[in-house]
C-alpha cells in the first residue's frame, strides 16, 4: 500500500526502496551507540571525541575518567552496599537497608524473580541510579562509573572488526593487550581461527558468532577495560549448557583479581558459582557460600 501510494504520487519504487534502505543504515549505528552508552563503555572515552565534533556538553564528574585509567581502587578492594536504599519518586521501597560486602576472588550470584529490584541494584552499582539512602562504596570512597565494567544477556557488538569491538573499551590497547584479553576470556584460540584473526568483520551485533561467542568477545572486552568491578547481568540465559559452562569458568578465573556480580532470575543457571544471594523484598539473603571452603 505504502509503495502503491508513492507511486501514485511520482515517486519511482526503485528509489523508495533506496530511500529505506539509507534510513536503515543512518540508524543502525545510533542504536549501536545507544546500547553502548547503556552497557557503560561510552559517555568516558567517547564524550571529549563528540565535544570535539560540536556535539553537546559535558561537565565533568567523578566516574568520567577515560576507559582503560589506571585503578583508582585497590585490587583487593571490596564494594560495600552500606545501609543502602530506593524508591522511585512517590512509589514503594524497591531496597531497604541492604548491606552487604563483595570481595575479589569469588563470584557473588544475586537471584530473585522479575521485579524484585536487581536491575535496579545494578543500576546503583553502576551509577546510572543515586540511593535515596546509604552508599555503595569501592576501597572505602563512593563507587565511580569508570570502576564498573557490564556484560550483558545480549552483548553490544558493532558492525566492524573484532579489533574494534575490543577497543571501544580502551582505544590505545595494543597487539599483546588484545591477545592477553582474548585469552583471559578464553577466546583467543577462536579468534585466532577467524580468518583474518583480530581483523575479521563482525556483522551488526554480532550475527555472525555463536552466542558463547558474542559473550566471551565481551567479557574480553571487559578484561581490556581493567576495571575492578565486573557485572554480568544474566550472561549464561541464552546460552546452550556447554557455552554457559565455559563463561561461568571464565568469569571465576576473572574474579581472581576483580569483583564479580552475576545477576540472574534462576538459582539452577548457576552451576559451579559459589555464592549466591537472594533479592527479595528490598533485601539480600544468603543462599549459599562455598567461598571460605
Amino acid at each position: 500500500a505504502l509503495v502503491a501510494s508513492v507511486t501514485g504520487t511520482g515517486v519511482p519504487p526503485a528509489e523508495l526502496y533506496l530511500a529505506l534502505m539509507l534510513v536503515s543504515e543512518v540508524f543502525r549505528p545510533i542504536r549501536d551507540l545507544s546500547g553502548a552508552w547503556h552497557a557503560g563503555y561510552l559517555g568516558t572515552s567517547a564524550v571529549p571525541a563528540l565535544r570535539r565534533l560540536g556535539v553537546g556538553e559535558h561537565h565533568d564528574t567523578p566516574g568520567t575518567s577515560p576507559a582503560g585509567a589506571d585503578r583508582t581502587a585497590s585490587p583487593t578492594a571490596a564494594l560495600v552496599l552500606d545501609d543502602v536504599s530506593f524508591a522511585y519518586p512517590d512509589g514503594p521501597p524497591i531496597l531497604e537497608g541492604v548491606r552487604e560486602r563483595f570481595e575479589p576472588g569469588t563470584v557473588t550470584a544475586v537471584v530473585g524473580p522479575s521485579g524484585a529490584g536487581k536491575t535496579t541494584l545494578l543500576d546503583l552499582v553502576l551509577t546510572h541510579l543515586s540511593p535515596t539512602g546509604g552508599q555503595v562504596l569501592l576501597d572505602g570512597r563512593p563507587v565511580r562509573t569508570s570502576d564498573v565494567a557490564v556484560v550483558s544477556q545480549r552483548p553490544v557488538l558493532f558492525e566492524g572488526t573484532v579489533r574494534e569491538n575490543l577497543r571501544v573499551a580502551r582505544p590505545d590497547a595494543n597487539e599483546t593487550d588484545l591477545w592477553e584479553a582474548c585469552a583471559a576470556a578464553g577466546i583467543d584460540q577462536e579468534v585466532r581461527t577467524l580468518p583474518t584473526g583480530l581483523d575479521t568483520p563482525i556483522a551488526s551485533a554480532g550475527a555472525s558468532l555463536s552466542g558463547g561467542q558474542r559473550q566471551r568477545i565481551a567479557l574480553a572486552r571487559a578484561v581490556l577495560s581493567d576495571r575492578p568491578v565486573l557485572l554480568a547481568d544474566e550472561p549464561t540465559s541464552a546460552l546452550d549448557p556447554a557455552s554457559a559452562r565455559t563463561v561461568t569458568a571464565t568469569l571465576a578465573r576473572l574474579s581472581a583479581d576483580r569483583i564479580v556480580i552475576v545477576v540472574a532470575h534462576r538459582e539452577e543457571s548457576l552451576d559451579g558459582v559459589e555464592r549466591i544471594l537472594e533479592l527479595s523484598h528490598g533485601r539480600l539473603t544468603p543462599l549459599l557460600d562455598r567461598s571460605h571452603v
